[in-house]
């Protein structure tokens, strides 16, 4: 019975005390294009065509150590980090009428191709992040940094439409480690 309910404890433990902080954006995709995609609204209609279902908007972009004049003029935060390979981003668009739903980088050309890299907004985030978001965005081919930084997103309020969050893995470690404990406890009462 001790074994049983040391196992029990250690369930719980592990699924509360093993949740890892939800991360803000994903990995990112990145992908060649023969020629560049043109403005923030053309990028906006080109990755809905791609993604499909959805009609994005250009809410701003970053380009030449500002923000640009975009839809979303206040709000995002870019902070550029060294040699101009990785940036910090943040953002509040909690009053703005928008949500953010993915993150666009250019990284210059790469033997005639476009670099591009894409990332999506994840955790529930879409809104306000929680703390600056490092988009580890470190490829620097041929010496070459951040070309600019697109943000694409979608009307919508904190209260309106938008992605349902999903569960962090400490969810996923309570469900698993109840499950155990009761297949531990019917296992001991059938014996």
């Amino acid at each position: 019975m001790n074994q049983l309910k040391y196992l029990a404890c250690l369930g719980a433990a592990l699924a509360w005390g093993g949740t890892v902080a939800q991360a803000h954006l994903n990995d990112g995709f990145s992908f060649f294009l023969n020629n560049p995609i043109g403005s923030s609204s053309d990028e906006a209609a080109y990755f809905s065509s791609q993604i499909g279902g959805v009609t994005l908007t250009a809410l701003n972009k970053y380009e030449n150590g500002s923000l640009g004049s975009g839809l979303v003029n206040s709000g995002i935060n870019v902070t550029p980090n060294s040699g101009s390979t990785t940036a910090t981003l943040g953002w509040n668009l909690s009053t703005s009428g928008y949500q953010l739903n993915y993150v666009v980088v250019k990284d210059g050309s790469v033997n005639g191709q476009q670099f591009y890299k894409i990332y999506t907004v994840i955790g529930g985030e879409n809104f306000v992040s929680s703390t600056d978001t490092s988009l580890n965005h470190t490829i620097s081919m041929d010496g070459r940094g951040i070309s600019h930084i697109t943000f694409l997103g979608t009307a919508g309020t904190p209260t309106g439409p938008g992605p349902t969050p999903v569960p962090d893995g400490g969810s996923t470690l309570a469900l698993i480690g109840m499950g155990l404990t009761t297949l531990g406890f019917l296992r001991r009462k059938l014996s």
